[in-house]
């Protein structure tokens, strides 16, 4: 006996038309809401009924009833877009919103095939389908096969990790021989893929905690070897060498018995060769820092987003390699009245960052080093850097800034004579970058 909850139905409205109606148990005591562009206050109702209304009683309300007000504000125009809107460059693809569809751009032999019965499930800022070891998803007929496109490709997978260890997603052959498999521990991610005496169980160190976590895995595989690049939640990336891999697969599986138990918000396997990589640096970023962010660039197949280039340089899989006196200056303009962090890492080489005004004067310049010199050239002292990566706080203070690195004492620059600025990043020999970060900051000035 089930209670009467194969009977009982609930109809939902949103400002008092109905956008959803089902039964209890086939879980429609939560639904999707997708709100209404223009900002405001909108009421949301459920109408709870003993069985499916018909007739006279069809549009009678519920004497059981349960209301909210929800406030829907304006998306912010800085926001990126988010990898898994642009499906034409995915292969595979799926958001988990309404339905459980692929979106992707391949030629679909056969519909995905649920296994148990995935359900719509959420968290504090988002939501999803649930996937565990009794509820997944199975593609046959995935027919991908990166052999094709010089072994580059990439997996996205974004997901609220609640428990347990597994497998995240799973590639198999058909006939099982060649297989691939991304998943997580107690020992953090972990790669699955064969090797000459068995499997390869590849680990870059990396434990995520319960949460929400963006993953991407891009590829650069042959029958010599290759490289795996991770991006986790749109950090430093992290580089592992793999042996031979044969990357065609005919089954793509999330969930099953050899899983673990998230809430997907979304995943996509693609051809790099195709479209570059996706930009999941900046997506993470605007997910950790909302309206706070300005600008992040992963350089994902060479891109240089709003960052324009002065000179030549190479496209690496994600990063950007520039030749000596190859500068990347930002296209806008930053305001001086508020404060700025600047994060430049995977640094290989030599550059400095340099400051340059709407009037087109340069105001500083800054060494990766540490070395701050003024628009004259003299020195002003020195900030503490750390190997590998720059970080530089930018804050107002009186007629000038204070320069920060977040570690010792900071230099001040005066007599700045300008309205608003831009960073230009110049390489003072090879120089290979692989994210830049810009944000506003509550940096603070002090005398």
């Amino acid at each position: 006996m089930d209670g009467g909850k194969s009977r009982i139905w609930l109809r939902w409205s949103l400002a008092g038309k109905v956008f959803s109606e089902g039964s209890l148990k086939d879980d429609f005591d939560k639904v999707v809401l997708h709100m209404p562009a223009k900002a405001g206050a909108y009421s949301v109702r459920v109408d709870f009924y003993p069985g499916p209304p018909s007739g006279a009683y069809y549009d009678l309300p519920s004497p059981w009833s349960q209301s909210i007000t929800i406030i829907a504000g304006e998306e912010s125009p800085n926001r990126p877009l988010d990898p898994l809107t642009k499906p034409k460059r995915f292969q595979s693809c799926f958001d988990f919103n309404d339905e459980v569809a692929d979106f992707g751009v391949r030629e679909q032999l056969q519909a995905p095939v649920l296994i148990g019965s995935p359900v719509l499930a959420s968290w504090s800022d988002g939501y999803g389908r649930r996937f565990d070891r009794e509820n997944g998803l199975r593609i046959n007929r995935l027919g991908f096969d990166a052999r094709r496109h010089g072994g580059r490709f990439s997996i996205l997978a974004k997901a609220y990790f609640e428990s347990g260890s597994g497998a995240i997603v799973s590639l198999r052959s058909a006939s099982g021989d060649r297989y691939l498999s991304i998943g997580h521990n107690e020992a953090g991610l972990w790669l699955l893929i064969p090797g000459e005496k068995g499997s390869q169980l590849l680990t870059p160190g990396k434990v995520l905690e319960r949460g929400y976590h963006e993953i991407e895995l891009s590829f650069s595989a042959s029958a010599e070897g290759g490289v795996a690049i991770w991006t986790v939640d749109g950090g430093k990336r992290l580089y592992q060498d793999i042996g031979p891999l044969v990357a065609a697969w005919d089954e793509l599986y999330l969930g099953g018995p050899d899983s673990m138990t998230a809430i997907f918000d979304g995943i996509g396997i693609c051809y790099d060769d195709v479209a570059p990589i996706p930009p999941l640096l900046a997506d993470s970023q605007y997910h950790r820092y909302g309206t706070g962010l300005i600008d992040a660039e992963g350089f994902e197949g060479g891109a240089t987003g709003d960052f324009t280039l002065r000179g030549k340089a190479v496209a690496g899989l994600c990063s950007l390699s520039l030749d000596n006196g190859t500068a990347l200056a930002y296209s806008g303009f930053l305001p001086l009245e508020r404060a700025v962090t600047l994060t430049v890492t995977g640094v290989s080489g030599d550059f400095k960052v340099s400051a340059e005004s709407d009037l087109g004067t340069l105001l500083f310049s800054v060494s990766l080093d540490g070395r701050v010199l003024d628009r004259t050239g003299d020195n002003r002292g020195d900030l503490k850097m750390r190997a590998g990566r720059l970080t530089l706080s930018i804050a107002p203070f009186a007629d000038g800034f204070i320069l920060s690195s977040g570690e010792g004492a900071p230099v001040r620059i005066s007599e700045v004579l300008a309205s608003s600025w831009k960073p230009v990043i110049v390489a003072t020999g090879p120089l290979t970058l692989d994210s830049i970060l810009m944000r506003w900051s509550t940096v603070a000035a002090s005398r």
